[in-house]
C-alpha cells in the first residue's frame, strides 16, 4: 500500500471519529428531548416528528424564561 494511500486512511479514519461523536452527542440529546416529550404528553410508544419536537422544545423555553422565578 502506497504512504499517500495509508495518509488517506488515517484522514478517513480520523474524520470518521470526529463524526461518530457528533452523532452521539446529537443522538443522546434528541433522546433526552424525546424522553421529556413522552412523559409530558404520555405518548410513552411515540417519538415525535424532529420539527415537532423542535417547536415543543421552544416553547416549553419560552414558558420557562417568562415564568415567575421562585425562590
Amino acid at each position: 500500500m502506497s504512504k499517500s494511500l495509508e495518509a488517506r486512511i488515517s484522514e478517513l479514519e480520523a474524520e470518521l471519529v470526529e463524526e461518530r461523536s457528533g452523532f452521539d452527542i446529537r443522538w443522546r440529546a434528541d433522546m433526552r428531548a424525546i424522553d421529556l416529550w413522552q412523559a409530558e404528553t404520555g405518548e410513552t410508544q411515540k417519538w415525535p416528528d424532529h420539527a415537532d419536537l423542535c417547536v415543543w422544545l421552544m416553547k416549553r423555553l419560552d414558558a420557562l424564561e417568562t415564568s415567575p422565578v421562585k425562590t
